[in-house]
C-alpha cells in the first residue's frame, strides 16, 4: 500500500532591491528567490503533486523621468520564474505548469491639474509554460487618474 504524500514542508524566500534618485530621474532595481514559497501568491503553485518544492524568482526596474510642467514618462519590466520540482524534471516537455511570466510597461502621464492625470500605455506581457505554450498580449491605454 502506497502512502499519501507529505504536506510538510519548508519554504525560504529571500528579497531585496534599491532605488536610485537623481534630479528629476529615479529607478527601483528589485528581485527575488525562494523555495517553497509560490507564484502569484504565497504558496500558490510551491510544491508538486508529491510536496516536492518549487524554486521562484524573478524581479522587476523600475524608471521614470519627471519634467517641470508635470509631465512624466515612465518605464518597468518585470519577470517571474518557477523552477519544476526534483520529481517533475521528467515530464518538463510535456508540463502545462507556469515556466515564465514577463510584462513591460511603457508610460507617458501628464498632469491636466491638480486632481486630474491624463495616462497613455503601452504594455506587453507574455506567459510561457514549460512545454513550449505560451501567449503574448500587447495593450494600449489611454485614460485619466483623478485624485480626491
Amino acid at each position: 500500500m502506497r502512502s499519501a504524500a507529505s504536506t510538510n514542508f519548508n519554504g525560504w524566500g529571500v528579497d531585496g532591491g534599491v532605488k536610485f534618485d537623481y534630479a528629476a530621474f529615479d529607478a527601483v532595481l528589485y528581485g527575488y528567490t525562494g523555495k517553497g514559497i509560490g507564484h502569484h501568491g504565497l504558496y500558490i503553485l510551491s510544491t508538486s503533486n508529491l510536496a516536492d518544492t518549487r524554486k521562484s524568482d524573478g524581479g522587476y526596474i523600475l524608471s521614470q523621468l519627471q519634467d517641470r510642467q508635470a509631465q512624466a514618462r515612465r518605464w518597468s519590466y518585470g519577470i517571474s520564474d518557477l523552477k519544476l520540482a526534483d520529481d517533475e524534471r521528467a515530464f518538463e516537455s510535456t508540463s502545462t505548469l507556469l515556466k515564465r511570466n514577463e510584462s513591460g510597461v511603457i508610460g507617458a502621464y501628464y498632469a491636466l491639474t491638480k486632481s486630474v492625470n491624463l495616462v497613455g500605455e503601452f504594455i506587453y506581457s507574455k506567459a510561457e509554460a514549460w512545454n513550449g505554450n505560451s501567449a503574448k498580449e500587447h495593450d494600449f491605454a489611454l485614460g485619466g487618474i483623478f485624485f480626491f
